[in-house]
């Protein structure tokens, strides 16, 4: 969760209607909390693939490299965006899936959702230890940013 501080114009650009300016995307549209986030925005389309039904989408938004589509897998709603390539796009889209959910643009505050969104980073690397092979699966549980992105947001133990 983020300070709750005041946000300037030129730092979190909102449309009147709610619309975040990089993600394209409001409350109002029913965004779910569950967001996979792949770095490709055509792996975006790969992952919608695997929703249910066939691959429905119940939902989809794109601007720039930002592609976002909803849809349900396994009958849970979920999310998935292509955030373009690089940790500064990746920080963009956090910022604004963030606000999406707790700053309310009409009243322009922040405001405590019911539920926390679950963002889940999707991707893939490099081998960095020989011992495992490439197109292991590897799952962490907490990463180190070595750019300004985490000073704004506070970490639970």
């Amino acid at each position: 969760m983020a300070l709750k501080q005041a946000v300037g114009g030129s730092e979190l650009i909102i449309s009147p209607k709610g619309v975040l300016y990089h993600i394209n995307i409001s409350r109002d549209m029913g965004l779910p909390r569950r967001v996979l986030l792949v770095g490709d925005p055509n792996r975006t389309r790969e992952v919608a693939k695997f929703f249910d039904n066939n691959g429905e989408i119940l939902g989809r938004e794109e601007n720039r490299e930002y592609v976002s589509m909803w849809g349900k897998y396994k009958g849970k709603e979920v999310a998935v965006m292509g955030t373009g390539i690089g940790t500064d796009n990746t920080e963009i889209a956090v910022v604004e899936l963030h606000a999406v959910v707790e700053f309310d643009y009409r009243k322009k505050s922040w405001q405590q959702p019911d539920e926390l969104p679950i963002l889940i980073r999707v991707g893939t690397s490099a081998s960095p230890q020989e011992k495992f092979s490439l197109g292991a699966l590897a799952i962490s549980t907490h990463a180190i940013g070595l750019d300004n992105t985490g000073l704004y947001y506070l970490h639970r133990p």
